[in-house]
């Protein structure tokens, strides 16, 4: 008996003049307007929270670099992290090609393979190096993109039109980086098929670290 009432008041509170067709997109649009009514509620109360962040995580609120942004320079893009070796011996050489070869268009760009948590340590080894040209933390997108880097140091030589023209798996002597920037510079790799680097935007380390 209960449940006959019941349905003979859900029948009653819709007009009888409309079709059952009518009847159920006014039972929609009234339902569409509780949850949308419960949308804007439940946010009056700020921001909705972010995540969840992967362990290790490290918002950052600084400032990016793309690579886009240094198309017309030679790029010298160099993996590398604060326990490797070969990275120390490597990192005051590309230094010092950095700021011979300024004239020339040559640009350095250092990508961190250290977890962010470790943000204070990579600071300090940038000051403790004096690394005068821009680092940027990597991630498992950039990794993937440049092919997997299975090795540190991994470098990549890109051309002026964003071309990629060396890759080197391990540390190489300052004399290998000049004899590729100079083949560049001659026209050498001007007709050849080269892949282009892939572009990515990441955050900075320091801001101010680079000229």
């Amino acid at each position: 008996m209960g449940q006959k009432h019941h349905k003979k008041v859900q029948q009653e509170e819709i007009p009888a003049q409309f079709s059952e067709k009518q009847k159920k997109w006014i039972k929609g649009g009234i339902f569409i307007a509780i949850i949308l009514g419960l949308f804007i509620v439940n946010n009056l109360d700020g921001e909705p929270d972010n995540g969840p962040y992967p362990p290790g995580y490290l918002e950052f609120s600084g400032s990016t670099l793309k690579l886009s942004d240094y198309q017309g320079k030679i790029i010298i893009l160099d993996f590398w992290a604060t326990w490797c070796a070969p990275c120390r011996k490597a990192i005051p050489e590309l230094i010092e090609l950095g700021n011979e070869y300024e004239d020339k268009g040559v640009q350095v760009i250092g990508i961190t393979m250290d977890d962010t948590d470790q943000k204070s340590n990579v600071e300090k080894f940038i000051d403790e190096f004096e690394i005068d040209y821009p680092v940027v933390w990597g991630n498992e997108s950039i990794i993937y993109k440049y092919g997997g880097i299975q090795t540190i140091p991994t470098s990549f030589i890109i051309d002026k039109n964003g071309k990629v023209i060396s890759r080197y798996n391990e540390y190489v002597p300052k004399e290998t980086y000049e004899n590729d920037i100079k083949d560049i510079l001659s026209g050498k790799f001007n007709n050849r098929e080269l892949v282009n680097a892939p572009d990515f935007e990441l955050p900075l380390v320091k801001e101010n670290n680079f000229r």
